[in-house]
């Protein structure tokens, strides 16, 4: 009744991606994009969230990747330059609203994010799109002398030689002497140990 879907709309219900093949009294039929034919009772769909990608005109890349920690403060400032450059001139990029920036120390590595919008909600254009935006950020990297980080993982190996359990019975020992001769020691060395006073 609200009219949200309409057959043809590309929609997600639940975890589902899919477009709108029919609209029934009691169901509706979605085909999911490995081809799957999913029915949901009108019912139940009432009381899902649902996207409807269809009135979308733009789509967003959003892209993370790594620099390594050896990237001296000039290659990133390039780096940085050179793809909001890009991302200004590119006919398929909204101007405006794109931004490239350093978003973390992740590991032994510097985190970029980048934000763009793409003026397109077609999937095929949007894909296309996108894989020229990253492969013209490694052609930049790749021209800035720098790399891009792989996973790494950091292991220390230490020389130490464990908790010395000797050490303790040696002072806890050294302890119940120093205390049994100060029990021992009589009136005068009681008196020389406040300093004299009585």
């Amino acid at each position: 009744m609200d009219k949200a879907l309409k057959v043809g709309d590309l929609c997600k219900i639940g975890d589902q991606v899919g477009s709108v093949e029919d609209i029934g009294l009691r169901s509706l039929k979605l085909r999911t994009q490995d081809q799957n034919l999913l029915v949901v009772p009108n019912g139940l769909l009432a009381q899902m969230q649902f996207a409807n990608s269809k009135s979308r005109k733009k789509c967003l890349i959003n892209q993370t990747f790594s620099l390594r920690i050896e990237t001296e403060v000039e290659q990133l400032r390039f780096v940085l330059d050179r793809v909001q450059s890009m991302l200004d001139q590119h006919p398929g990029i909204e101007s405006g609203t794109s931004r490239i920036r350093v978003a973390n120390f992740a590991g032994a590595a510097f985190q970029l994010s980048l934000w763009a919008y793409v003026n397109t909600c077609d999937t095929a254009q949007f894909t296309t799109i996108q894989q020229d935006v990253i492969l013209k950020i490694a052609e930049i990297v790749a021209a800035s002398g720098t790399r891009f980080a792989a996973p790494t993982q950091l292991t220390y190996i230490s020389e130490d030689t464990g908790v010395d359990t000797e050490k303790p019975k040696d002072i806890a020992r050294s302890m119940t002497e120093f205390r049994t001769g100060d029990s021992q020691a009589g009136p005068e060395r009681t008196r020389m140990a406040r300093g004299g006073r009585d």
